[in-house]
Parts: C-alpha cells; sequence; structure tokens
C-alpha cells in the first residue's frame, strides 16, 4: 500500500506543468525526495516476497516496477505540459536529459536560385501522356513546355541550387514525404547527389508484398560538406504507441538508434503528417496539438534534431469525401502547434528550434494555378473530379480504387472539362503537370519552391542558434516565429516572382512585385 502511495505521489507531481528549465530546486527536491523513497520502498517489497518464497513470476513482475520507478525520474511523463510519452517508451529509452546537437552556422550550408529559361513539367511525378496504340502512359520525348499564359511560366522559371551542405537533414512521412526528399535532392544535384546513388539503409516488406525502403541515405561527397539528405517512412503519427517491430503499419525504434548511429545526429528532422494513410484508419479530423508534442520528444530520442520543421498536409483524393474539411482542420492544428510551443531555456532540454512550412498554402495554390489553365472556376477548383468510370486498369494508371481524383490536380490538359463536377478522365489524355496521381506532385512544379522555403527555414534556425545565444526563450520564439511567417509568405504561394539583379547573372531570389 505505501509503495502505491509514494508511486501516486510521483504520478501527481509530474502531471503538474514542467519547467522548462531547473530553475525551480523545490519541485526538483520533491522529485527526487518521492523516486528514492518509492524506490526503497519497491526494494523492500521484493526482498520480503523473496524471503517468503514469492513465485518467480511474482518477483519479475515486482521487478520490472522498480524499473519503472528508478526510469521514470529520468523520462518526463509530461512533454511539454501536453500530453504523456507511454511507460513502454520510458522504459524503451530512460532518458529526459539529452546532450544537444551542434548548434547551426551559416558556413554549414550555402544555397541560391537559379533561373530556368525553359519552364516545363517534365521531371519525376511529372507530365505524362496516354498512347492508345501502346495502351500505356508514356513520357513525352520532349519536355512539355508548362501552359503558355499560365502563372506556372512564373512558378517554374527557376531552381533551388545547394552550393554546400554540411547538415545532417532527414526527412519523415509517408510517400508524400518521400517527394519532398526528392526536391531536395534534385537540389542537392550541383554537389553530387543523385536519386540512383541513394544507400538503402533498411527495407520491409510492403502491404503488398514487395520490398519497399523504410530508410534511405543520400551522403554529400566530403569536399561539398559531408552532409546528407535522408528519408525514412512513417506511415502513422510518429509517437510510442505506434512502435513495433516487423510491421510495415508501424515504426521500429532501433531502425533510427542504429541509423543515429551510423550517421550522426540528425541537424534539421522535416516531418510530414502521413495524413493519407491515417485517413484510411479514421485517424484525422480530431488530431490534437498533443500528439505533435508526443512526435517532438520522438524525434529527440530518437535522432536528436536540432531543428525540425512541421509541414502542413497538401490536398490529395483521400480528402475529397469530405471537400478536405478534417485535411484543413487537421492542418490549423499543426499551425497552432507550432505558434504555441516554447523552445527550452537549456538545449538538453528539448528541441530548440520549432517551424513551420505551411505547405498547404503552396499546393492550394498550384491547384488553383491548374484549374485555371483548364477553364475550371476557381470555386470548382476542389470540387471538380476525376471519376475513373470506364476506365480500363491501364489507363485508369492507379486502379479505380484511388478515384475520384481531383481534376485539377492531376490533368495536364488545357481543354475545359465538359461536365461542371466530374469526369472520368483528364482531357487532353495528359496528366501530371501538377501530380499524375492525384496524391504526388511533379518535382519540376512543385520542387523548387519547396526546397528553396525548407532551407529558408533552416536559415532561420542558422541566425536563431548562431546570433541569438543568450538570448530568452521567449525571444527565440518571437524571431523564429517572425522568420518563419517571412519565408511562407514568400515561398508557400506563387504571388511572389523570380527576379535576377543583374540581367547577365542567372542568380537571383524571390520578391513579391
Amino acid at each position: 500500500i505505501s509503495c502505491s502511495l509514494m508511486l501516486a505521489a510521483l504520478d501527481l507531481i509530474n502531471m503538474e506543468e514542467p519547467s522548462q528549465s531547473p530553475s525551480q530546486p523545490r519541485r526538483r527536491r520533491r522529485h527526487v525526495f518521492v523516486r528514492i523513497a518509492s524506490t526503497l520502498c519497491l526494494v523492500a517489497a521484493l526482498a520480503v516476497l523473496v524471503d517468503l518464497g514469492a513465485d518467480e513470476a511474482t518477483r519479475s513482475t515486482l521487478l520490472a516496477i522498480v524499473r519503472s520507478s528508478t526510469n521514470s525520474g529520468q523520462a518526463r511523463n509530461v512533454i511539454g505540459g501536453r500530453t504523456g510519452v507511454s511507460a513502454n517508451f520510458r522504459l524503451l529509452e530512460g532518458i529526459n536529459k539529452i546532450k544537444p546537437g551542434r548548434t547551426l552556422k551559416a558556413a554549414l550550408v550555402r544555397t541560391h536560385l537559379r533561373f530556368n529559361p525553359f519552364p516545363t513539367s517534365q521531371g519525376r511525378q511529372c507530365e505524362i501522356h496516354w498512347d492508345a496504340n501502346k495502351d500505356r502512359w508514356i513520357d513525352p520525348e520532349e519536355a512539355q513546355p508548362v501552359p503558355a499564359g499560365s502563372r506556372f511560366e512564373r512558378n517554374n522559371n527557376f531552381l533551388t541550387k545547394v552550393d554546400f551542405n554540411a547538415l545532417n537533414i532527414l526527412v519523415v512521412g509517408d510517400s508524400v514525404g518521400e517527394n519532398m526528399a526528392l526536391f531536395l535532392e534534385n537540389a542537392h544535384a550541383d554537389v553530387g547527389v543523385l536519386k540512383h546513388q541513394r544507400d538503402s539503409y533498411r527495407e520491409q516488406i510492403n502491404l503488398e508484398g514487395h520490398y519497399q525502403d523504410r530508410i534511405w541515405v543520400n551522403n554529400i561527397p566530403e569536399e561539398k560538406g559531408g552532409g546528407y539528405v535522408a528519408f525514412a517512412r512513417v506511415l502513422t503519427q510518429w509517437h510510442s504507441e505506434k512502435a513495433g517491430e516487423d510491421d510495415f503499419l508501424k515504426w521500429d525504434p532501433k531502425m533510427f538508434t542504429d541509423f543515429r548511429e551510423d550517421h550522426g545526429n540528425v541537424d534539421v528532422l522535416i516531418y510530414r503528417t502521413p495524413w493519407p494513410w491515417m485517413s484510411k484508419f479514421g485517424e484525422t479530423g480530431d488530431i490534437t496539438e498533443g500528439q505533435y508534442y508526443r512526435v517532438l520528444e520522438v524525434a529527440r530520442r530518437m535522432v536528436n534534431p536540432r531543428t525540425v520543421i512541421f509541414t502542413t498536409s497538401a490536398v490529395n483524393n483521400n480528402g475529397i469525401p469530405d471537400q478536405f474539411a478534417s485535411m484543413r482542420k487537421d492542418n490549423e492544428v499543426v499551425r497552432q502547434f507550432v505558434q504555441h510551443y516554447q523552445p527550452p531555456e537549456y538545449p538538453e532540454d528539448g528541441v530548440q528550434n520549432v517551424l513551420l512550412l505551411d505547405w498547404e498554402r503552396l499546393t492550394d495554390d498550384l491547384v488553383l494555378a491548374n484549374a485555371e489553365a483548364m477553364g475550371i472556376p476557381a470555386d470548382m477548383a476542389f470540387q471538380h473530379v476525376l471519376t475513373g468510370n470506364g476506365l480500363s486498369d491501364k489507363k485508369s494508371l492507379t486502379g479505380v480504387r484511388w478515384y475520384p481524383q481531383l481534376t485539377a490536380m492531376a490533368c495536364a490538359g488545357v481543354s475545359e472539362p465538359a461536365h461542371p463536377k466530374r469526369i472520368p478522365t483528364c482531357t487532353d489524355d495528359k496528366r501530371g503537370v501538377l501530380s499524375p496521381d492525384g496524391m504526388h506532385f511533379c518535382d519540376a512544379t512543385t520542387g523548387p519552391r519547396t526546397a528553396s522555403g525548407i532551407i529558408g527555414l533552416i536559415q532561420c534556425s542558422v541566425v536563431a542558434d548562431e546570433d541569438m545565444y543568450g538570448a530568452s526563450p521567449n525571444e527565440r520564439k518571437q524571431y523564429l516565429r517572425e522568420c518563419q511567417d517571412d519565408i511562407n509568405d514568400l515561398h508557400m504561394n506563387l504571388r511572389s516572382v523570380f527576379v535576377s539583379p543583374d540581367p547577365g547573372n542567372p542568380t537571383g531570389h524571390l520578391i513579391h512585385p
């Protein structure tokens, strides 16, 4: 009974709003006292049971409780004052303070934007045409220019280029998150990072029975910085309740701790909520801020990032049934989470730099631009759909189970649809100026702004780390929010345009005209 009372007291103390700094010795003394007392009590109880001849199962159970009590003093039950990490995960890691990753510095990364005089929709997950004679979708023989007079002409006319990168960057998410990792790979092409050079770090059999990467990494040559761009496939919210081995729908903690041991701490982690997968299992529409605090703590324990960039979700075919109401509601939650996050005073207590890439804003603008090019009214851009009715498996491209799809997202033709709300397949039998399948995104159209936005947020973190030494947590938070908002206003929409100060120099930047 006394052991139970001690543990209950410890739980009550842990439920209090935790301090972000070790500046409250009274609370710390209470933690230490209750922890020591409860542990001694449990050890004494174990000794009594041994003396009384308790069976092995009983002794093992009590010993596990003793270990849990000891570890609970090292791992907070409340993360960021919001929500807890499960006891099993605390036992797995058993840590609270973590030596922070290296301070980000401007010298670790150099980038620029370069003019692209021939805006096309050529690339991965990009434009394809239906060939009736071959009975399949094919890549056009020549790169297809974006629709004349469309807003894509001002969107696809620049490239994001990385000149030097010593940072370790990891994207965590689903296949659309892998899209983002591809966009970053493309930006690193001039420093020798190419898709076919990826190192498949871990594979697993997916739901279709095929091996698929769970983690891949693409290393940057030492002379160009020696960092890496990596991707980890996580198909649920990345927190302890979804951890598990040998399950494609869960994530294996050991996989991440092994990766960190082999490749070092992650400097920058980009987290994309696997919203389409979660929607399949009824886990969307009521996502809470607390889930993201748990994600942040898992990220810290697994790969110890200095900076974490959360992203909002883009429209996709899984969001069509409720006209994206659940998705937009969940996106507002991640916005509020980042807005409310308070950086800890001491880096060993938590992630210092938490930012938001508001990807929904950019992808919405791209859908509206494509609707405009196709003659679909703006008020129908997120309602006009492809039904897939009557299509062969080959012509449906994705299989009919992935329908309906947004017409203004999946199609590349410029002929106006005959029906005001739905058509079987794309006009002109062309797909992919923005997305080939209503889910993933063309790197030529979406990649440059996505990559430049991510790099801009990394540079916000650099300033916070390098130029704000000694600043209070509130000052850091205020700066990060202001810098983040500036980056999203400039990069996550089609209002800004690329300009080059020197007509003879292709290097330039984005401005609002």
